[in-house]
């Protein structure tokens, strides 16, 4: 048996089907997985302080660290007793430009509201939740209809340096219906991922959609590069923050997170950070990208995990799913 160990914290924002794969892989290569913690996760919302555990408090947190970076909508967060209390804020803020409405919480499309005025988000707000006002982005399309891009990474610590671990792993999400300015519908990405309607397919391949977006706009755009780009700023931005708010962890030998941030590209082909999702949707057997996906998950245990665990981490690592990049502040 060998003497390494992972150990996976019960709060943790790591998605249990990727954390039982993990796992099992790791049984298989005859580490153990249940003894000393050699690893921890970031999102342990009350080692952060951040109140509770929850994805909610996670996005709330994240607005905090975004909120004046230019890959980020101008936004603010607010419930039904600030519009009500606030509407002075509220009325500068909207600053006579329509903004949209939508629930801290998953939304999934549903309950995207357009806003012109301080009273309809009281009207339109529907629970004692929190919700984002955020800056409208007019968007790029892809055949008439509004979509958003999500790419897996990983932001590692080991030995108190941070490490973005990039993939080329992702899927673009569209929406079923033609975008419509002045109608919701359409507006936001759509429900359901993985089913046809009126054969028009819902769910793409990270790279196969870039190149499909491109010779849609007949081969005038390369948005590949752009977006990585955005992925390394919020990278830094994000782990100097937890290098702050993390230290009395540092004992730990590393910590890891998958994150899942929601891109999407506006009219002018710049791509801007929607959010970032903490518990992202990955390795779901029925989903058409299973088999990508998994193959990006060993890598990270056979060329990142395993080598931390016996000090043969290498900084400067490219493989065919992940490549690694050291943050620096």
């Amino acid at each position: 048996m060998n003497n390494n160990s992972i150990f996976f914290q019960s709060n943790e924002y790591i998605p249990n089907n990727l954390k039982n794969f993990i796992t099992n892989e790791l049984l298989l290569r005859n580490f153990k997985t249940n003894q000393k913690p050699e690893f921890g996760n970031y999102l342990n919302a009350k080692i952060l302080g951040w109140g509770f555990p929850n994805s909610h408090t996670f996005k709330i947190w994240l607005h905090n660290i975004f909120k004046n970076k230019k890959y980020y909508p101008k936004s603010i967060i607010i419930n039904k007793n600030f519009s009500i209390n606030n509407q002075t804020i509220l009325s500068n803020f909207i600053n006579n430009q329509r903004k949209i409405l939508k629930p801290n919480k998953g939304h999934s499309g549903k309950n995207i509201h357009i806003i012109h005025n301080p009273q309809e988000c009281i009207n339109n707000i529907n629970n004692n939740d929190h919700w984002i006002l955020q800056e409208e982005i007019k968007p790029l399309l892809f055949n008439g209809r509004k979509f958003d891009i999500r790419i897996f990474h990983f932001i590692l610590r080991y030995k108190n340096n941070y490490y973005n671990i990039i993939s080329n792993n992702g899927f673009a999400k569209v929406s079923y219906t033609n975008f419509n300015n002045n109608n919701s519908s359409g507006f936001i990405t759509n429900i359901s991922f993985n089913e046809n309607k009126n054969n028009n397919q819902i769910k793409y391949e990270y790279t196969d959609f870039l190149k499909k977006l491109n010779k849609s706009y007949s081969n005038s755009i390369d948005m590949e590069y752009d977006i990585i780009n955005l992925i390394r700023n919020y990278s830094k931005d994000f782990a100097k923050k937890l290098h702050q708010q993390n230290q009395k962890y540092y004992h730990l030998k590393a910590q890891i997170m998958i994150l899942g941030p929601d891109i999407i590209i506006n009219e002018n082909k710049e791509p801007i950070l929607i959010e970032t999702n903490c518990n992202p949707a990955i390795l779901l057997k029925d989903d058409l990208l299973y088999k990508k996906q998994k193959l990006m998950i060993l890598e990270l245990i056979d060329n990142i995990l395993i080598p931390i665990l016996y000090n043969e981490f290498n900084e400067e690592y490219s493989g065919e799913q992940l490549t690694i990049e050291k943050i620096i502040f």
